[in-house]
């Protein structure tokens, strides 16, 4: 596996495209599914939260939602916290994670979104995460997740491109199987919704 915590440590630390919201494609489209997020209470992840910019937005009084957020980045847990910080969202809401296994119960959040983050995964990783989803939302709970269909105008310290998994959207159906889907094509991005289905 990549050494996803070095890599990223060195990316939020040296790219201030990251650390500005209006680059942030989970906090674009948050706020274009007010609507929809807005129907939705209870505890939510983001998973992959970087610098926080999501967890911040879903404590607004138009969510009733309990954000919690999850990131393999120090630097980026570090500077989530201190977002948030004065939003009232304890430092422990903020993870940090060790590999792709989730530090959370089962079935313990609503909503969990995850924003062109899976496509910085191998695929193995792509495909642990989504079972550490699954494995973490209650029944009847929804992932929210988008992802980038292109190459990363970035490369890691070790010259390969940030980009891991670069596929076709008939590619990412079959990995998610979500129940909606919408192609951006202006922001070459495949955002999906799904609706977590437990016996």
């Amino acid at each position: 596996m990549p050494d996803y915590k070095a890599i990223y440590d060195a990316v939020i630390a040296r790219e201030e495209n990251y650390n500005r919201p209006e680059n942030s494609p989970g906090f674009l489209n948050c706020q274009q599914a007010y609507r929809e997020l807005s129907s939705v209470s209870g505890r939510a992840l983001d998973l992959g939260c970087g610098v926080g910019f999501v967890v911040e937005l879903l404590t607004e009084p138009a969510y009733w939602l309990e954000p919690w957020g999850a990131d393999i980045s120090e630097v980026a847990v570090e500077r989530a916290r201190e977002r948030v910080r004065n939003k009232k969202v304890p430092a422990s809401r903020i993870a940090l994670l060790r590999d792709q296994n989730l530090p959370f119960e089962d079935s313990f959040f609503s909503l969990v979104t995850c924003f062109d983050m899976m496509e910085h995964l191998d695929e193995g990783d792509v495909r642990q995460t989504m079972r550490e989803i699954q494995r973490v939302l209650r029944r009847g709970g929804l992932l929210f997740a988008s992802v980038s269909c292109r190459p990363s105008g970035y490369s890691d310290q070790f010259g390969d491109n940030l980009h891991r998994t670069i596929r076709g959207l008939d590619w990412w159906v079959s990995e998610v199987d979500p129940d909606r889907a919408e192609y951006d094509k202006h922001r070459n991005q495949f955002i999906m919704w799904k609706s977590c289905r437990k016996s």
